[in-house]
């Protein structure tokens, strides 16, 4: 064989081999963090872009600032916006791949560690009250209603009360029964829906003719509800650092302060406010 088609073919030969051999240095699996799955990790890959294009960061490497979990609270404005609102419907959906992946049977069982399924609830309980803050604030139609802010600058959760507007036409209302009526349909549902995602709670207009009646939050991927994902996170921090675990129980503490406002505000306007049993 002339010398040039044995050149010919060693180069197409090794032509070959490093085709193949990069092919499959592609197909190779993706490293998967100990303790995790592909699919936990590629849901919190989407989780944290999704926040960071918020402007928020909530990281999974278990941040310093844990004991000051306040830290993690934005400002209510950053909660204004619709498309924001989608994409935490969106987050806790993946969030919930998280924990079903992590509280999965492993080696030592469940496959994630302590700290790891801290975090995801701490997370979602989070995000479970942005998502209802962010309901109410979007529901505004067409002025102004709902007005949420800090109860100071040092304190960790909202205030969430009504436009002087809004208040001087609850104030015109002669009958208590149609205090709803002030509110537009869309606002009515707002305020059903945050109230089931920070607390499980059913709140319904006293008047029974009055709609919506009903929560558009019962499905998923809100299978629980904020309070439950804090106290869920405060038990399991509990297990390997007691600190986190106290900053949490005074966070809880005053999201039950909030929470019994809520309360107060909604029957205020004309609802009834009732706890599950299990609460």
């Amino acid at each position: 064989m002339p010398m040039k088609d044995i050149i010919h073919k060693s180069c197409l030969l090794l032509s070959l081999m490093l085709f193949f051999s990069s092919g499959c240095y592609e197909r190779e699996d993706p490293v998967v963090a100990s303790g995790s799955t592909l699919e936990a990790d590629n849901a919190i890959k989407e989780v944290e872009a999704k926040l960071e294009a918020m402007g928020l960061s909530l990281s999974f490497e278990e941040p310093g600032d844990l004991i000051l979990p306040e830290k993690l609270i934005p400002d209510p404005s950053v909660l204004a916006d619709e498309i924001n609102q989608k994409d935490f419907e969106e987050i806790i959906g993946q969030l919930n791949i998280v924990l079903t992946e992590l509280e999965q049977e492993g080696p030592n069982s469940p496959l994630g560690s302590v700290s790891d399924m801290a975090l995801v609830h701490l997370y979602l309980g989070l995000v479970y009250v942005f998502d209802a803050m962010s309901r109410l604030q979007i529901s505004d139609d067409p002025a102004e209603t709902f007005i949420i802010e800090r109860y100071t600058p040092d304190e960790p959760w909202y205030n969430v009360g009504v436009s002087p507007a809004t208040k001087a036409e609850l104030d015109a209302v002669q009958d208590p029964l149609d205090y709803p009526l002030v509110f537009t349909p869309k606002e009515r549902q707002a305020i059903i829906d945050a109230t089931d995602l920070i607390d499980d709670a059913i709140v319904r207009p006293r008047a029974p003719e009055i709609e919506p009646r009903l929560s558009s939050v019962d499905r998923p991927p809100y299978s629980k509800y904020a309070i439950w994902h804090f106290q869920k996170a405060a038990s399991l921090f509990g297990q390997y650092k007691p600190d986190v675990k106290d900053a949490l129980d005074d966070l809880n503490e005053s999201l039950d302060d909030m929470r019994s406002e809520i309360q107060a505000r909604s029957e205020s306007w004309g609802f009834t406010y009732t706890l599950p049993p299990w609460r």
